[in-house]
């Protein structure tokens, strides 16, 4: 079955207006909401909800829609066995409605609160072990666990849901695809569709074939940038909330990652259509449609539309008017 989430940006926007979008993203036809989880936005002119109090609120405002992060890092200024408590809790609250997606984070978030950020690999492992510890806590009684980077001594959740909570895993390299597989009950990925079949597919066909799972029913959960709006008019507000997003792909110094201004700094000598070449732009539902078709046809599950522009409104209802109405037709 075709899904569609919303991805609620709380890097972007402040927790009451937000809950504004998800309502009416519920109420046009969106099945699920994807928030991220971030404690410094990508520039200085965004915001830093705290995901988990504001998931709380969305499960309250909204009836029957799907909630989750996308994602949390449960690695470093998390620790794996408060996520689970969190997310327990939430799975209580609101029964079947509750997913939880997991990476292995940002320095941009990372570093101002712990000072750290270790290489690719330590994350890597260390994303392992707290999946690990998070599905042991949410399916089994008390629990001891003794890895290299978390430990547990008889610990248990007392609030928690009878059924688990589905954990998806977020990946953009082979390793981290290859453990989605594994581990996790759906995988996330920003890759475009000939980037996933080209270099991903083959790891996620090797972890699930490790952990005995089949590809038709797992979850393929793309977010897609997009913005139903003009060039002209969603550039500023590309280079004013989004515009570092690529510095990670320039740099490993995580004094130049996790400091706002220097991300801010950065971004200044970005030009306009390297900002605008990340993003699928267009007022044509049709155009919208057919760009769509090719995660579709990939694999692709669930389409998560990251929309930069300021006016959400008129992204979520001519998508709910037009874009999700056609896709659902023709891929029933």
């Amino acid at each position: 079955m075709l899904r569609f989430g919303y991805k609620a940006a709380t890097e972007q926007f402040g927790p009451q207006e937000l809950l504004e979008y998800v309502r009416l993203a519920e109420q046009v036809g969106f099945d699920s909401i994807w928030a991220s989880d971030h404690f410094h936005p990508w520039m200085p002119e965004g915001e830093a909800i705290h995901v988990w109090s504001w998931l709380g609120a969305l499960g309250a405002k909204t009836s029957t829609i799907s909630l989750g992060t996308e994602v949390t890092a449960p690695i470093l200024r998390y620790n794996p066995a408060i996520i689970a408590q969190a997310v327990g809790t939430l799975g209580v609250l609101y029964p079947g409605r509750v997913f939880l997606g997991l990476g292995t984070g940002e320095a941009l978030n990372e570093y101002p609160t712990t000072g750290k950020w270790p290489a690719y690999q330590e994350r890597h492992d260390m994303l392992k072990e707290a999946v690990e510890i998070i599905r042991k806590l949410l399916m089994e009684d008390y629990v001891t666990y003794e890895g290299k980077y978390f430990h547990l001594r008889d610990a248990k959740l007392f609030t928690k849901p009878s059924g688990g909570i589905p954990i998806y895993l977020a990946a953009g390299g082979p390793e981290s695809t290859e453990l989605a597989g594994e581990l996790g009950d759906g995988f996330i990925t920003t890759s475009k569709p000939e980037q996933f079949e080209q270099k991903l597919k083959d790891a996620l066909l090797k972890g699930l074939q490790r952990a005995g799972k089949d590809i038709k029913s797992f979850p393929i959960i793309g977010e897609i940038p997009l913005a139903y709006s003009t060039a002209e008019a969603v550039l500023p507000d590309i280079r004013k909330y989004w515009g570092s997003l690529s510095l990670e792909k320039e740099t490993h110094d995580p004094k130049k990652l996790g400091n706002l201004k220097e991300r801010e700094k950065w971004t200044r000598g970005i030009g306009d259509e390297q900002l605008l070449k990340a993003y699928f732009i267009s007022t044509d539902p049709e155009e919208h449609v057919e760009k769509l078709k090719s995660y579709i046809q990939a694999g692709f599950t669930t389409l998560v539309f990251r929309s930069p522009q300021r006016d959400q409104k008129q992204f979520i209802i001519n998508y709910g008017r037009y874009v999700l109405p056609a896709l659902q037709k023709e891929f029933a």
